[in-house]
């Protein structure tokens, strides 16, 4: 039941959010990340990706109109689907939702190594996040966003205890690019132009 996962997975994600003091980088932003479903053997996965404003922007990053965000695996290939689940209900207080997404993707075949572990498996499916942005004045901004701060909270690998550890794996990435945030007083709203996975992969949801 995808739907009260969902629900849980928001519960969890708000617990594990609030234990912070605000977010380790000057757009506010945290990123909740999990797993409701994978197949070690193909390298098919499911992906939940929320993004919550925890803190208020610093800086620069207060002026800014609009964001692109870089999303990369450097072990897998996704797609976003267009799952939906319950809309979190409006926040005023912090953490408030960003904006969530549903990628469906695939493990690398060259990464499929029989009797990995779910260690090895996890550091795979752990992407890369990167904001960027130009002032008013023209001057160009980067941050990257923590990916440990919420992450496993819920379904696949939430039982690893060191999920909250550095997790990397030396590869030529894969890039999910086109994301523009545009800032408003309530909150972000993305704009994808998306990257269709080449494999032939299982549907969900």
């Amino acid at each position: 039941d995808l739907e009260a996962w969902a629900a849980e997975t928001t519960q969890k994600c708000l617990a594990q959010l609030r234990t912070l003091a605000k977010a380790s980088n000057p757009a506010g932003i945290a990123v909740c990340y999990n797993l409701p479903f994978l197949d070690a053997n193909t390298g098919v996965f499911a992906a939940d990706l929320r993004m919550y404003q925890i803190s208020e922007r610093e800086g620069d990053w207060a002026a800014v109109e609009d964001i692109d965000m870089k999303l990369e695996y450097s072990a897998a290939a996704v797609r976003e689907t267009d799952f939906k689940t319950t809309k979190e209900p409006p926040r005023e207080e912090m953490p408030r939702i960003v904006k969530e997404f549903h990628f469906l993707g695939q493990i690398k075949p060259e990464f499929l190594v029989a009797g990995s572990d779910a260690k090895e498996l996890r550091t795979f499916l752990l992407p890369s996040i990167a904001l960027t942005a130009r002032t008013p004045g023209g001057t160009n901004l980067t941050t990257t966003l923590a990916s440990n701060e919420a992450t496993f909270v819920n379904g696949i690998f939430s039982e690893l205890t060191d999920n909250n550890g550095p997790l990397t794996v030396e590869a030529p990435p894969f890039e999910l690019p086109g994301k523009r945030i545009e800032i408003t007083p309530v909150g972000l709203y993305i704009y994808a132009a998306y990257t269709v996975l080449a494999t032939s992969i299982y549907m969900w949801g």
